[in-house]
């Protein structure tokens, strides 16, 4: 990881190196051939270098701002983090809320913190109702807000809220990015 590190952006180093490995990491533990305790050293190990990589990028406090969270009882946020570092590396400001976020308090920081952008990350199934209740609820306070909402549970997502849905790599991130600045 140092050598790909030192040899590429970092970008790609967590698209094209990180991502295959937590999905091989995640299946082998699906698989029993790793346990738990694997799975969070190798998970807990590429979130921590992730974050350092957001450290290093300079805020923008007139640009976009945004707010990255995961609903209630999602415990997965790397995902999320690569979002948060893809915007903030173009300029978005990104408030990161994290895992297991509670919607109670949204609207005031939406206020106060002049949020135009809300990320969402989901990779359970149960949470489709609370995000449409949310996406619902912000979007009739909100008017010129925008949503995105990408993991490995979008899959389940109601039929009016597929319009929000990220899906791909790095790619399509960049070709959806160019869309979101258009408006």
């Amino acid at each position: 990881i140092n050598i790909s590190l030192a040899m590429y952006d970092f970008e790609e180093v967590c698209h094209y190196i990180f991502i295959p490995i937590l999905h091989r990491v995640g299946d082998e533990w699906a698989d029993g051939k790793v346990s738990v305790a694997q799975e969070h050293l190798i998970s807990s190990y590429l979130e921590r270098r992730i974050q350092s990589f957001l450290i290093e990028v300079p805020e923008q406090p007139m640009g976009v701002r945004a707010i990255a969270l995961c609903p209630e009882f999602e415990q997965h946020k790397i995902g999320l983090l690569l979002f948060s570092l893809f915007l903030n590396k173009r300029g978005v400001q990104v408030y990161f809320l994290g895992q297991n976020t509670p919607v109670d308090y949204l609207e005031k920081m939406i206020t106060v913190n002049q949020i135009r952008l809300v990320c969402i990350s989901m990779t359970i199934k149960q949470n489709s109702e609370s995000i449409q209740k949310m996406i619902t609820k912000l979007s009739r306070s909100f008017k010129d807000i925008t949503f995105v909402i990408g993991g490995e549970g979008t899959a389940f997502l109601p039929e009016d809220l597929t319009f929000y849905q990220i899906k791909g790599g790095l790619m399509e991130w960049k070709h959806w990015f160019i869309e979101f600045s258009r408006k």
